[in-house]
């Protein structure tokens, strides 16, 4: 294993230094070639520019920030580092440890630049759901080829667009997360770093907190509506359902959350747009729940909290100090909420071409490039632009073999942390130890 080349294998050596950390949480697990090549054209597009655009590379640098092994993508450190060492007020220590690939800014942001960043991640976002009212209207059955790939080019550019715009909002949170902890840890001392979060929580409306709240109300009109006993079918169809409340409110969460998933910026990954099953069992799991177990429940919990834990903070400081506390908190807290934002815009952007992909599906398995729909997505993208162009070259040898190589890839687990090319571990390193594991659980991505 150790020593078959994957085709889509990033070239390295031993000065690059990989890790799994931050980017496996936005593309975990396994990746077709489609993903990966889409991803290649897109996201590491966005990080370079962005440090053009900063500054921190000269526009002849385009160091490789993304690396791909064994179908799953990696965080070259040696370029982060070298970019966190050309930052003003930052070191190539502090990139590494607090950010392990997020963007760098040169100094603490300023009002204006706050500001400005914040116009830019709006605009990117309007222009994404511009974009999708846009492709909804639009019957791909009806476009020529030519059209086709002209729209999947905007969406590349589009997405490196949504890509720079997100990758600027984590930098400012972090910087103005700082600012707060330099208020606080005068006052905490030992405690800032074990309470800290807390200032961040129960905050309303962030994107990622919004979806369990609004599961959380679907399973209430459920229960007013009288069709729990059908909703707990596994059968049951929520587009079928005739209850207007219901339809109304279902398709409320799809017009907001339909585009995300387990998963979700795999382009082989249904949506829930695509797949509403997933979501529809934790709306199962919601309807036998207490209220005060409830998402909301447990956000006016942790807002109490967080309120309490504020108002604590500032009557152990000076008056002017305090209203300055509180300016800074409210601000640090609009940007990690503005985060999430960014983050559900990209992941909108970044399935826009779902609308398209069952006509291209369908064109190219008619045409004998690929013999099943699904072996799109074991194609590169170059490859579905020229069958777009009206290449007829057929794929389907390409397609076997990576197939067999993906599923091959699906039993290799890697380090987390490595020079060069990974060695896969074998079962006993896999294992553990069977020591005690210390840190904070996250989820998947």
């Amino acid at each position: 294993v150790a020593g078959w080349l994957n085709e889509f294998d990033t070239p390295t050596s031993d000065a690059d230094l990989w890790t799994s950390a931050n980017v496996q949480e936005i593309l975990p697990g396994l990746l077709t070639p489609l993903t990966i090549t889409l991803f290649e054209q897109t996201v590491p597009r966005a990080y370079t520019m962005d440090y053009h655009d900063l500054r921190l590379l000269g526009r002849d640098e385009w160091p490789v920030f993304m690396g791909v092994f064994y179908n799953r993508v990696f965080l070259n450190i040696g370029a982060t580092r070298m970019v966190g060492s050309r930052a003003l007020g930052a070191t190539a220590d502090a990139i590494e440890e607090r950010y392990l690939g997020g963007v760098v800014t040169e100094r603490t942001p300023t009002g204006v630049r706050e500001r400005l960043k914040n116009w830019q991640a709006e605009h990117a976002g309007r222009r994404v759901l511009t974009l999708d009212r846009k492709l909804r209207a639009l019957d791909p059955a009806t476009l020529p080829d030519d059209r086709i790939e002209r729209i999947r080019r905007v969406l590349m550019d589009e997405s490196v667009r949504m890509a720079k715009a997100h990758l600027r909002v984590p930098a400012l949170a972090g910087a103005q997360y700082d600012v707060v902890a330099r208020f606080v840890r005068p006052v905490l001392g030992g405690e800032t770093e074990a309470n800290l979060p807390t200032l961040f929580t129960g905050i309303q409306g962030v994107e990622s907190a919004q979806i369990s709240v609004d599961l959380w109300g679907l399973s209430r009109v459920a229960l007013a509506e009288g069709i729990d006993g059908a909703l707990r079918d596994a059968s049951f169809d929520p587009w079928q359902e005739r209850k207007p409340a219901w339809q109304a409110a279902f398709a409320a969460f799809i017009e907001r959350h339909g585009h995300r998933g387990l998963n979700e910026m795999e382009v082989s990954a249904r949506t829930w747009r695509a797949d509403p099953s997933q979501a529809l069992a934790v709306v199962r799991s919601f309807l036998d729940m207490p209220e005060a177990q409830s998402p909301p429940a447990s956000l006016r919990r942790q807002e109490a909290a967080r309120l309490a834990l504020t108002d604590e903070i500032a009557a152990r400081m000076f008056p002017v100090q305090a209203r300055a506390f509180r300016w800074v908190l409210h601000d640090a807290q609009r940007w990690v909420s503005l985060r999430e934002r960014t983050k559900s815009l990209l992941v909108r952007c970044a399935r826009l071409g779902d609308h398209l992909m069952p006509e291209v599906q369908a064109r190219l398995a008619g045409r004998g490039i690929i013999d099943a729909p699904g072996d799109l997505f074991f194609l590169a993208h170059a490859e579905v632009s020229a069958a777009l162009g009206g290449s007829h070259e057929t794929r389907q040898a390409d397609v076997v073999r990576r197939k067999r190589e993906y599923e091959r890839n699906r039993y290799v687990v890697l380090p987390g942390r490595f020079r060069g090319r990974p060695i896969p571990l074998d079962p006993a390193e896999r294992a553990g130890d069977g020591g005690v594991l210390t840190g904070t659980p996250v989820s998947a991505g």
